[in-house]
């Protein structure tokens, strides 16, 4: 981990916060969206949200193999983690800019970051430098 990052605080800090993930069914997804959300109203979105979903939970389930996927394998499922991330984003942005996620979730956000001594710019760095020595070792795999 970078210098000054307490794993320990991160992982007593994930326990006191519910997590996209964790959640089953629509109703749920409320928490990062404000009360009234227009946009969740339309069939559409909810079926993208659904979707998106359904697939994050199905890649973090088959990471729980990773280990066992041949070079290649790893970075296809490397791939697949980096369009899922990619499309939250856009997702989440879309939200953003219609003003309707709910700021009680941005603070709960912000706040678990700070217990870990992040800042959401450090935190996207970190996953995507834990990406790349992932794939990095993926590639030397592959070599040997």
């Amino acid at each position: 981990p970078p210098a000054g990052l307490n794993m320990m605080k991160i992982q007593q800090a994930s326990q006191s916060l519910p997590t996209i993930m964790s959640l089953s069914d629509m109703k749920k997804f409320s928490s990062f969206v404000a009360e009234g959300s227009e946009a969740l109203q339309s069939e559409l979105v909810q079926e993208e949200l659904k979707t998106l979903t359904t697939e994050h939970q199905a890649l973090i389930s088959l990471g729980s193999n990773y280990r066992q996927f041949d070079p290649r394998g790893k970075e296809a499922y490397l791939d697949q983690i980096a369009l899922v991330q990619e499309r939250w984003k856009i997702f989440m942005t879309r939200f953003q800019l219609m003003g309707e996620l709910n700021p009680d979730f941005l603070e709960e956000s912000q706040r678990y970051l700070m217990q870990v001594g992040m800042t959401i710019e450090q935190f996207n760095s970190l996953i995507q430098d834990v990406h790349q020595r992932m794939r990095e070792d993926a590639q030397k795999e592959a070599l040997r």
